[in-house]
């Protein structure tokens, strides 16, 4: 376990961070988890038992704070996040089976009761007006994870660094729609679409959370070719 002055890190063998301590402003401890697997998650649909999911959860001396699960499911071609906390109930799925055709994929999904449907451009999203309007991550959560940022925010780089190589060929496979033959950057190429919606719609911790996940939920997707 790494030890800096206010935050401690663990890692795998692979250099993810799998967890981290830190204190809050009172002194009190922040706890930060990550999970990674592949699960039934019958709310998807068919395929669901083909679906990788990365969680990031965050607590406090009261219990937890946030919780922050991102899904990537080749067969359907779609990449999910789901994030719950005290103000915050989100919970949205970009489809990107359509994409040969129109170049876009199709977010549907609710924050906090109020359901939305958004095109989504993989190419354009940081000027996507309607998904920055969902600014997912309330303040007051924002504020009580922050002694933890560091920590996110190298897990946000991290994740950037292994998904940017495979970028180029998931585009490549999407416009052919042979996406099922490249594998690996299937599994980090649509990881790091969903990651981008999560960052459009909330900067700082909110970016780094869905990064977060979304980096491993990849990592398990890719572990399985």
């Amino acid at each position: 376990m790494a030890i800096t002055a206010e935050l401690k890190l663990a890692k795998d063998t692979s250099g993810s961070i799998v967890s981290a301590e830190a204190r809050d402003a009172r002194g009190a401890p922040l706890t930060l988890r990550v999970e990674k697997g592949g699960a039934e998650r019958p709310h998807l649909g068919a395929g669901a038992a083909k679906t990788a999911y990365g969680t990031v959860k965050v607590a406090g001396a009261n219990g937890a704070i946030v919780q922050v699960t991102a899904t990537v499911c080749l067969p359907k071609q779609t990449v999910g996040l789901e994030a719950k906390g005290e103000g915050l109930d989100l919970a949205w799925t970009i489809d990107f089976s359509n994409y040969e055709a129109t170049n876009r994929g199709v977010m549907t999904g609710s924050l906090n009761g109020r359901s939305f449907k958004i095109d989504v451009d993989p190419h354009a999203m940081a000027k996507a007006g309607d998904l920055k309007s969902l600014n997912w991550l309330p303040v007051a959560l924002d504020n009580q994870i922050k002694p933890l940022l560091p920590a996110l925010q190298q897990m946000a780089g991290d994740f950037e660094a292994k998904a940017a190589p495979h970028k180029p060929s998931l585009e490549r496979a999407l416009s052919k729609n042979a996406w099922s033959t490249v594998g690996h950057a299937a599994c980090w190429g649509f990881a790091s679409m969903g990651a981008a919606a999560g960052c459009v719609a909330s900067a700082g911790a909110g970016c780094a959370l869905a990064a977060g996940a979304f980096g491993a939920a990849a990592s398990y997707c890719s572990d399985q070719y």
